[in-house]
């Protein structure tokens, strides 16, 4: 059942540097009965969805073994998988094997561009996404997790720039996904892991914490918007990227097979920025007036037409970030 590396059975292979955590021989018959039967004794119970650790340790037969035991059980059993690799290399996973994947690909591009400014790279990696994975592949997009630096740590405290990045996360096609306390602004840097699984903090858990306040506001705005929940493939593109005059601004449009369309405008600099203006050519021809869909005020901003340059304000203060509604103006 365990792999020995010693001739008297005194050590094993392991995961993860710990002797404690034996990397159980997938190719052998009976402990693979022995796993299996585990998941269904759970699913028995009554649970209705695992996440797989470690996901790239076990062979795909058993993954695909595994997940065909628990769907003809019941179809909708979740499998979530964490694969911290590359995109090409999670592909593999969705061929009758998880349902979902934690999207590390993604994860890299988007914190460096929001403390490098490398928009470039983000804009390259979600085309790569696209182009790469298959149809209705479903990705869990995250800024932080029990393996890796909490999201307000990872921007190195700053506040303006965690807003940003939720936002952005929060508008992209994919699942979105919060550790424990990082909705409440929680801290920790790892190693060690002990850092960013802690306890919550409790009392920060209140109407005054404006990171809990924009978690709230963005998972409102995204049950509500049809479009926010529209799938990105090859097959169905529903995420544009805009040009905008500047290298610290990032604009994309969100879209649907109702014409309905999300513009995102965000400037990803610590500084201001008047320069920008955003490209609008994507857009159907016509007249469109914006609304403010994150804000709780409903801000309505200027008409514009398609076949211009739009700025939904003269200038982008830093790190400012709009989410606007457009509606098409009819003669």
């Amino acid at each position: 059942w365990f792999q020995f590396t010693e001739k008297d059975n005194s050590d094993w292979e392991h995961f993860g540097g710990s002797r404690y955590m034996p990397k159980i021989n997938f190719f052998n018959k009976e402990a693979e009965d022995w796993v299996v039967s585990i998941a269904l004794y759970w699913q028995a119970f009554g649970v209705d969805g695992f996440r797989c650790d470690a996901a790239k340790e076990p062979p795909h037969q058993f993954w695909k073994r595994l997940r065909k035991e628990l769907k003809s059980r019941d179809k909708n059993f979740l499998l979530l998988g964490e694969i911290w690799d590359n995109a090409n290399y999670m592909i593999p996973y969705f061929r009758d094997e998880f349902d979902m994947v934690f999207d590390y690909a993604l994860f890299y591009p988007l914190a460096k561009m929001i403390n490098d400014g490398d928009r470039l790279g983000f804009i390259k990696e979600i085309e790569n996404i696209r182009q790469s994975f298959p149809k209705n592949a479903q990705l869990v997009r995250f800024l932080a997790n029990h393996d890796n630096t909490r999201a307000l740590s990872l921007f190195g405290g700053d506040t303006l720039r965690l807003m940003q990045a939720l936002t952005i996360l929060w508008t992209l096609p994919g699942t979105p996904m919060i550790y424990y306390g990082d909705e409440i602004g929680m801290t920790g840097t790892r190693p060690p892991d002990e850092n960013i699984r802690k306890r919550v903090e409790w009392k920060s858990i209140n109407d005054k914490n404006e990171i809990l306040v924009q978690h709230r506001n963005l998972a409102r705005m995204r049950r509500q918007s049809p479009v926010l929940q529209t799938e990105h493939s090859k097959e169905i593109p529903s995420i544009t990227f805009l040009e905008t005059a500047s290298p610290n601004v990032l604009a994309y449009l969100r879209t649907n097979s109702k014409d309905a369309a999300l513009l995102v405008v965000a400037n990803i600099s610590d500084k201001t920025d008047s320069s920008y203006s955003v490209k609008m050519s994507s857009l159907k021809t016509g007249k469109y007036k914006s609304r403010s869909v994150l804000s709780t005020k409903n801000k309505t901003f200027a008409s514009f037409n398609a076949d211009s340059s739009y700025k939904p304000a003269p200038v982008l203060m830093p790190r400012q970030t709009f989410v606007l509604e457009l509606v098409s103006q009819k003669k």
